[in-house]
């Protein structure tokens, strides 16, 4: 860790016997789940709009033709954040029988502004229709796809990587119950807000190969043990083999206590805040 905590003495303060713990919640499956369908929505949304018709250009680029029996009916454009062209041109296919609407939606760098449009077949598959502009701008729009897909694989990552943390620390704290617990300081990292009227606290603590972190999840209203006024430090407990360490709410909801327990628990951390001259 980068900083050292304060040096407090916390022994003799939990009952010298073996504990049960009830867990607090980490990042549930159902949570996971969620996020991971969202990704999943949003990686179809990118693909629908933008990654089919840049595919589709990029096999028309080859071998372009004017399409005469095809009409533009209307071309929108517009910048966005000045840096980002969004153009939108609604067609009319008549190369059938019966006639086609057809939309072309273009994302790319550069500013968005009307002109005039022109569409074009492929010559080897006239079902293939585009734009003069979804060509002009293909290198661009293939650059907006790679991006937004680097974002959404970043995005599927990350969470992966938090799910595994979470995993990890509900094996952690399943070897607590029934161990002896010795309290321990460990650091705050950040907390995030989760609807609803909960939050997910992220600390770190010394592990067995070095710094790790670990995340619990609490009622907005019930707060870890904080021994610094600054919350960078708070208690928690530990067992014998050294595991994930767990967090305490100021309730002590995790420990299986009778209340009498409880009530002389915190009043020994206060004194011994006092004693050290934290509060």
């Amino acid at each position: 860790m980068d900083a050292r905590p304060p040096a407090l003495d916390f022994s003799g303060m939990l009952p010298d016997r073996p504990i049960s713990v009830k867990p607090p919640r980490t990042v549930g499956a159902l949570n996971a789940s969620g996020m991971f369908f969202l990704l999943f929505v949003l990686a179809c949304l990118v693909w629908t709009l933008i990654g089919a018709d840049v595919v589709r250009d990029w096999r028309i680029g080859r071998d372009p033709v004017a399409a005469a029996d095809a009409r533009v009916d209307e071309v929108q454009c517009r910048s966005w954040l000045y840096a980002f062209g969004l153009c939108s041109v609604a067609a009319t296919d008549s190369r059938d029988a019966a006639e086609r609407k057809v939309t072309f939606r273009y994302a790319f760098i550069g500013r968005g502004t009307v002109e005039a449009v022109a569409l074009l077949r492929s010559r080897s598959d006239a079902t293939l229709l585009t734009t003069d502009l979804g060509l002009r701008t293909l290198a661009s729009r293939t650059l907006v796809l790679l991006l937004l897909a680097s974002v959404l694989i970043g995005a599927i990552a990350a969470l992966a990587s938090v799910v595994h943390r979470a995993n990890r620390t509900r094996q952690g704290f399943a070897a607590l119950n029934r161990q002896h617990l010795e309290p321990i300081l460990v650091e705050m990292e950040r907390n995030n807000a989760l609807p609803p009227r909960r939050r997910i606290w992220i600390y770190r603590y010394a592990g067995s190969e070095g710094s790790d972190t670990a995340m619990v999840e609490l009622h907005s209203r019930n707060r870890p043990i904080f021994v610094t006024q600054d919350e960078r430090w708070a208690i928690a407990v530990r067992g014998p083999e050294g595991t994930v360490p767990m967090l305490l709410d100021g309730n002590l909801d995790t420990l299986d206590l009778a209340q009498e327990e409880k009530v002389a628990f915190l009043e020994k951390c206060r004194a011994e805040l006092e004693r050290q001259g934290l509060i």
